[in-house]
């Protein structure tokens, strides 16, 4: 049945990731382009709405003299930004559906080399939503728990641990959400080190290298100082000037539009290459889900036969 004979060695489910990604990248862009751009321009839409609005009061409001009062303008401020939030909130949602969905893919690029059939991955999550949200939610806890700093090391241990939850969610449907998390602990118990491993690689391939590339590009083709001066007008109306007044005794250096911008076009840079590269993880987690599997499968039966 599978197409890939699984050998239990890091670089070589590392070489195999990048073999499956690269084998069907414009595929996985493809499925990966509403998720990832439609959170963008949602938010750019919600920004750049309510920015327009409140920057052209004067003439909304004389042109529309209902909107003088408050919640009237309010009222017209938010009918505006619905579609973008409306935009963002359907993209997010299929961005989650693909922590599960992409695991299914890849289970048919082992089989048969391709991927295909969009629609069939994701029904494979989408007909489990209650248990998925649960999954999220509980996962969300964690994550804020591990947040605080006294937690950031027994934090980062049991992230190791609870890595592959999503792949035994896609591929173990009878299980609680509670067991979701027992079984990938279980897996990774006994191969902690090998996963400390691949995390690093993943880490320095798609939160470093891969951004650094997509900078890259934006130098190359010049964008750079175009989107920055595009942001500008946005922030400019933000109170920085209060927020550099209030910490001007802490010496902390103030904060400028220009700064500001610069800043939030390095995030929206880096959070679109993590969103591109989630195929990358959700391969590489899904063969290690695989081969922990059989040899988890392999014990039990030698145990079983004795």
């Amino acid at each position: 049945m599978a197409r890939y004979k699984l050998q239990d060695s890091v670089w070589f489910i590392f070489g195999e990731t990048i073999k499956i990604y690269i084998s069907n990248f414009f595929k996985y862009t493809a499925y990966m382009a509403f998720p990832i751009l439609g959170q963008l321009f949602g938010i750019i839409w919600v920004f750049a709405s309510t920015f327009v609005l409140t920057d052209n009061f004067e003439y909304v409001a004389a042109k529309f003299p209902a909107l003088n009062d408050y919640p009237s303008f309010m009222l017209a401020v938010l009918l505006l930004a619905l579609p973008g939030l409306m935009l963002f909130i359907a993209a997010f949602w299929q961005f989650l559906i693909a922590y599960g969905a992409l695991n299914s893919m890849t289970e048919g690029a082992l089989s048969s080399g391709h991927v295909y059939d969009f629609a069939a991955h994701k029904e494979l999550i989408i007909r489990r939503t209650p248990k998925y949200i649960g999954l999220w939610l509980l996962y969300s806890i964690f994550v804020a728990l591990a947040s605080f700093p006294l937690l950031w090391v027994l934090g980062g241990i049991f992230f190791i641990y609870f890595i592959l939850i999503f792949q035994v969610f896609t591929f173990e449907e009878d299980l609680s959400v509670g067991g979701y998390f027992r079984k990938s602990f279980d897996l990774i118990r006994g191969n902690f080190a090998r996963t400390v491993a691949l995390v690093l690689i993943l880490v320095v391939l798609t939160f470093y290298l891969i951004p650094m590339g997509f900078n890259v590009v934006l130098d190359i083709l010049n964008l750079r100082n175009l989107l920055t001066d595009a942001i500008i007008p946005f922030v400019s109306n933000l109170p920085l000037d209060s927020y550099n007044q209030m910490f001007s005794t802490l010496n902390i250096p103030p904060v400028t539009p220009d700064m500001l911008a610069k800043s939030i076009l390095e995030q929206s840079v880096f959070l679109v290459a993590f969103g591109f590269t989630l195929p990358v993880r959700s391969i590489c987690w899904t063969l290690w889900y695989k081969i922990l599997g059989e040899k988890k499968d392999k014990k039990s039966s030698k145990k079983s036969g004795k």
